[in-house]
């Protein structure tokens, strides 16, 4: 298994979507100029395979990553990763069916869409869904995984309170009866996230994570919980 593209986007120096391509299975020299982003092309690696991402707690931290340059300012940045496994050396995903990816950017699932074709990943269905709108469907999914966009709400300078309680009624709309909610924040303890989700979720399992100490207390990285819909 090797590297075989790399797609960097409003990341540090890349404020244009940059494809870099192809890779050679054995052997790859990057070359450039002082200041052409050799650096954060293989920061923008790093940042994708370690847990560089997990220590990035505060909103100055996450900033720091954005391009900064003339023009217009860039919101959001994305690194993105695609593997040649045909020595099967990771196992082939089994035994998932009928998997949706939902963004609310359009733009996002058109990049997921050219993706899922390359992999030819035929299980997977992409939709536009504004998890904050009024029109979401109920009792859909048996499990729904957040991995980010309940914190990308909480940073959300306009009333992100109200946003947050919205975003937890939909996904409770959304879950079958019985279904789970996995739910993983880089910005909220466990316990701030029982005390939000209680009156739609049960907590069944926290997923351990890398710990830190400081003034002698110890806290997680990462927070991920599993969750189990409570019927209205």
């Amino acid at each position: 298994m090797y590297i075989k593209q790399v797609i960097i986007h409003g990341f540090k120096s890349y404020k244009e979507q940059t494809v870099v391509e192809p890779f050679d299975k054995r052997h790859n020299v990057v070359v450039g100029r002082n200041g052409s982003g050799k650096s954060n092309f293989f920061f923008a690696i790093q940042f994708v395979l370690s847990d560089e991402s997990t220590s990035l707690r505060h909103s100055d931290s996450r900033q720091a990553l954005l391009h900064e340059g003339t023009g217009p300012r860039v919101v959001n940045a994305y690194v993105e990763i695609v593997f040649d496994n045909t020595d099967h050396r990771v196992p082939e995903k089994a035994g998932f069916t009928n998997l949706t990816g939902v963004d609310y950017s359009e733009e996002a699932i058109q990049l997921a869409q050219l993706i899922k074709e390359k992999e030819n990943l035929v299980n997977i269905q992409l939709k536009v869904q504004d998890l904050l709108a009024d029109d979401i469907p109920a009792n859909v999914y048996n499990i729904a995984v957040d991995k980010g966009t309940y914190d990308a709400i909480s940073l959300n300078p306009n009333d992100p309170a109200s946003k947050r309680k919205t975003y937890i009624r939909n996904v409770h709309t959304m879950i079958r009866p019985d279904g789970l909610f996995i739910l993983t924040s880089c910005n909220w303890t466990e316990a701030e996230l029982l005390d939000h989700l209680r009156q739609y979720f049960q907590h069944i399992e926290s997923i351990s994570a890398p710990q830190f100490s400081f003034g002698g207390k110890v806290g997680n990285t990462v927070t991920t919980l599993i969750l189990k819909k409570i019927s209205s």
